[in-house]
């Protein structure tokens, strides 16, 4: 996903016979000018089975509305989160082979499959994603600017004998998963094995980079008095945006890095008791947070469990595993359907206690992140792609007007085989996290069939 302006901001620095090494440092007009003092980033947080709609359907308007059971977790973060209503899987619900379980290798990629050799049942076989995942095209564009492309974590994705694609939510390109690390252990020595950041250290990076901001104003500035007309407005403004972006620098994204306690190897395997989920996701959650803190990476990719998976709660055992649970419209099954989506819910909320207690800027991480909470199905007993549940959080410097509830669509939740119900094509959603984190020139993503545009309510 190469962008113009990308290409033209190169040949502009060359103009100036500076580094390539400046790029990071430069300000990205619409990546870094968020209105809380940092750079924007993205975390994708993906869960499994879809959930029973009637349980995670809010009631009430837009702007005043209640939560429902399943999103009752969230209520404490009630004006920092935006739930999505009527959001369908377009790609899974149109292609050929793609709906059910491996419709999760569509949800973030918004293309169908390559062929392959994974099984579908009937004799027909599926492969890996036809195209890059949103999360690895925006780590792309951002390709430089800090030390790691993206975090990629993942939790309890032992196939069990089921196709590895399941466990895979990220693509670089077509036919290249992202294999993400499930042990917390492992993950802190991708992150930190090199790392010591002492205060020592961190003053120097704050002198350094305020060194850069020196030499490139003074480059530009000289540069500024052989201009003449729009040219010259342009880079005075630009000149007027590096200059906030050196107020702040003293206070940006960085600063408050501390290397965390390295965590234990993790022990639980297959399908664990719901404790052991706990316990690795709060390890996970502190990574993803330093991460973010020291400037490791700005794009965060993490998959609760195997598409096909769910965590065991003691007190249901009887009932079966989570996904024999998650096909059955008994009373029991319901009951147990709403109470493990809400615990991916409750987990959503841990994470998100995490961004906000970081202060940064003129606010704090979570006003200058975007994390795009889903599932690529909808009704879980139906296994179906219409109405996917999605929670947004976050402002991402400004971009999201949070606090709200967004219903699109009409679909009932007593329809079997809903049709076309006025919904919204999930892949206008990859577009809109694209737009919300500056990358405001992509039109499409994925299968351009299934785009219309970013979904311009979610804009604040």
């Amino acid at each position: 996903m190469r962008r113009r302006h990308d290409l033209a901001r190169r040949r502009f620095l060359q103009t100036l016979g500076t580094s390539a090494a400046l790029l990071p440092f430069l300000p990205r007009m619409n990546a870094e000018a968020g209105g809380f003092g940092a750079p924007r980033r993205l975390i994708i947080f993906y869960f499994p089975v879809g959930t029973l709609l009637s349980k995670w359907r809010c009631t009430g308007s837009e702007n005043d509305f209640q939560l429902s059971p399943i999103l009752a977790p969230l209520e404490r973060h009630r004006d920092e989160i935006v739930i999505l209503d009527g959001i369908d899987n377009a790609v899974s619900s149109n292609i050929d082979n793609m709906a059910g379980h491996q419709s999760i290798l569509g949800w973030w990629t918004g293309v169908g499959s390559l062929p392959g050799d994974f099984p579908l049942g009937g004799g027909e076989t599926f492969g890996w994603a036809s195209g890059p995942s949103v999360d690895q095209s925006i780590a792309d564009a951002f390709y430089g600017q800090t030390p790691l492309r993206s975090l990629d974590l993942g939790v309890k994705l032992f196939t069990g004998g089921h196709a590895p694609v399941y466990s895979t939510q990220s693509y670089r390109g077509a036919n290249e998963p992202v294999t993400p690390i499930q042990d917390p252990a492992q993950a802190f020595q991708y992150m930190f094995g090199d790392f010591d950041l002492d205060t020592t250290q961190a003053t120097k990076i704050r002198r350094g980079r305020q060194s850069v901001f020196d030499f490139v104003t003074s480059e530009l500035s000289t540069l500024e008095g052989n201009l003449v007309g729009d040219e010259r407005e342009k880079l005075q403004a630009h000149l007027e945006n590096l200059r906030v972006l050196e107020k702040r620098v003293q206070n940006q994204v960085g600063a408050n890095c501390e290397i965390p306690p390295q965590p234990e190897e993790a022990t639980c395997r297959g399908n664990s008791p719901v404790d052991c989920n706990d316990t690795l996701n709060s390890a996970m959650f502190d990574l993803i947070t330093s991460a973010l803190k020291c400037d490791l990476t700005r794009v965060v990719a993490f998959q609760a469990t195997a598409e096909h998976d769910g965590p065991a709660f003691p007190e249901y055992a009887s009932a079966g595993h989570p996904h024999s649970v998650s096909h059955r419209r008994d009373a029991e099954s319901q009951i147990i359907q709403t109470r493990i989506t809400e615990y991916w819910m409750e987990q959503l909320a841990l994470l998100l206690d995490r961004l906000a207690a970081v202060p940064e800027g003129d606010g704090t991480m979570l006003d200058n992140t975007l994390v795009v909470t889903a599932c690529a199905l909808g009704e879980n007993w139906l296994h179906g792609n219409r109405n996917c549940p999605v929670v947004l959080a976050g402002r991402s410097g400004g971009y999201v007007q949070t606090g709200r509830y967004l219903r699109f669509g009409n679909y009932a939740t007593e329809s079997a085989s809903p049709a076309a119900h006025g919904g919204r094509n999930h892949n206008d959603l990859l577009i809109s996290m694209c737009h919300a984190v500056g990358l405001t020139d992509v039109s499409t993503f994925g299968e351009p069939s299934f785009c219309t545009g970013p979904i311009e309510e979610i804009m604040g």
